[in-house]
């Protein structure tokens, strides 16, 4: 989920993925699944993580779980989704501080639900020095590989 994306730029992403019907087909049907949602919140749950700007802490999710899942599947279903806003937090490094945004719960099931569905069909496409947020690769591994050309 992209920081800064307001409800119209929302409005423009339903659009696009519509047009390309990936909301009225079998992928938009497959992350609103309850088998890909509950997947994706197993996921989730192993990475751990810190409550988001709504509060709800990973136990607090899971303790209400089929409620949660079912209102996010409603909410897709309806075309209501929205991410909630994220919170901010500052962490201190050796020299300096940095952000990092921590989502809110429900908001990594939904991201988790399609990422698990869409990378197997994109990950195929991608070209072999492409290491960017791709699963098994790092930075250190392409400062590796640029490392071996030099």
């Amino acid at each position: 989920m992209a920081a800064g994306i307001e409800a119209a730029g929302w409005e423009s992403i339903r659009k696009m993925a519509k047009e390309a019907k990936l909301m009225d087909g079998s992928l938009f049907s497959r992350l609103q699944a309850p088998e890909s949602l509950f997947a994706a919140w197993q996921k989730v749950r192993s990475n751990g993580g810190a409550a988001g700007a709504d509060g709800v802490t990973l136990e607090q999710f899971g303790a209400s779980l089929e409620d949660n899942l079912r209102r996010l599947r409603e909410e897709l279903a309806a075309g209501t989704y929205a991410p909630l806003p994220a919170r901010r937090v500052w962490i201190q490094e050796p020299d300096k501080k940095r952000p990092i945004d921590v989502w809110a719960v429900r908001d990594r099931v939904v991201e988790t639900s399609a990422q698990q569905i869409l990378m197997p069909l994109w990950e195929p496409h991608f070209a072999p020095g492409v290491y960017g947020y791709r699963p098994g690769r790092s930075a250190l591994d392409a400062v590796g590989r640029v490392e071996k050309h030099l």
